[in-house]
């Protein structure tokens, strides 16, 4: 029994000691980033396959990269911790990384997509409101990366770049990170 006991409680420090290593402060789904503006200094991820038309409880196939780097020094700890995570995580030293983008919104925390999360490595979890205004350029998000083998599990605010076509195609083309 004793013994018994003392595997469970070796178990249990080490998946503490593994969960410490990815944690990050968990920023609350409702708190968004209102008012930022495009510069320099903003670590900007480009989502190339811009998502035309994105429906809320759809998942999506990118390719996240850096469209601009920023100033790291301007930038949030999370962000720089996405930025480290895309470009470390990236195959033959690139800076850019395959990932699912799952768009949740108010009413749809969870995929509908038949593929659910999907099936690669990284899940971007985008919640956003599910109808973004036609007159602007930005809409706040949060943003949820998850990784299921490495266990890397961060979330932070974020505002999604899009466009509007003169056919009225919404299309999501960047994700700033403060």
């Amino acid at each position: 029994m004793t013994l018994f006991l003392g595997l469970i409680t070796n178990v249990l420090i080490l998946v503490n000691a593994v969960l410490a290593r990815f944690e990050a402060i968990v920023v609350a789904r409702n708190k968004t980033i209102t008012g930022l503006s495009l510069t320099d200094d903003l670590l900007t991820f480009n989502l190339d396959r811009d998502i035309v038309d994105p429906v809320c409880g759809l998942t999506y196939v990118a390719n996240i990269n850096v469209k601009n780097r920023g100033d790291p020094s301007k930038t949030s700890d999370y962000c720089n911790l996405v930025y480290r995570y895309i470009t470390n995580t990236a195959s033959d030293g690139k800076t850019s990384k395959n990932v699912n983008v799952v768009y949740t919104c108010p009413g749809t925390p969870e995929p509908t997509d038949v593929d659910g999360y999907g099936s690669l490595d990284i899940k971007l979890i985008l919640n956003a409101p599910s109808d973004f205004p036609r007159d602007q350029t930005q809409e706040p998000a949060t943003l949820h990366l998850l990784n299921i083998h490495d266990a890397a599990d961060l979330t932070m605010p974020v505002t999604i770049g899009y466009k509007v076509t003169s056919n009225s195609e919404l299309i999501w083309q960047y994700i700033n990170c403060p």
